[in-house]
């Protein structure tokens, strides 16, 4: 037995033909033709209303925690990470729990978002 995390990414860059790329990279790391849904985990690239910003996301695997699974999605959300690093791709991954555990900013590719306080903790909050 195992507990849910969900883990989900969002991509955001300003060249379209950068964020094909990565976006390619995306499907081809976290679609697998071995699960029996094949279900697409990436969404479409989403254009912003201005400044061409353009956007996606990476849904969770919707496992729980410690299932080979959910080890397998934690592997390629790492090298998924380093790759877009390695790009100088903006990204922000969020893990969220199914309990009443806290949802925060897992990993990004700038860490002084890591680092914000949640809006709880805030003292004028």
């Amino acid at each position: 037995m195992g507990w849910k995390k969900h883990h989900f990414i969002i991509v955001t860059h300003y060249n379209l033909k950068e964020i094909s790329e990565v976006h390619s990279k995306a499907i081809e790391l976290f679609n697998l033709d071995e699960f029996p849904l094949k279900t697409n985990l990436v969404s479409d690239i989403l254009p912003s209303i201005a400044h061409s910003q353009f956007s996606f996301f990476v849904n969770c695997d919707g496992t729980k925690e410690g299932q080979d699974t959910s080890d397998l999605y934690d592997r390629i959300r790492a090298e998924f990470t380093r790759y877009l690093t390695e790009k100088y791709i903006h990204f922000v991954e969020i893990g969220m729990h199914s309990d009443n555990e806290i949802t925060k900013i897992e990993n990004a590719s700038n860490e002084s978002l890591i680092k914000i306080k949640p809006y709880y903790e805030h003292e004028d909050f």
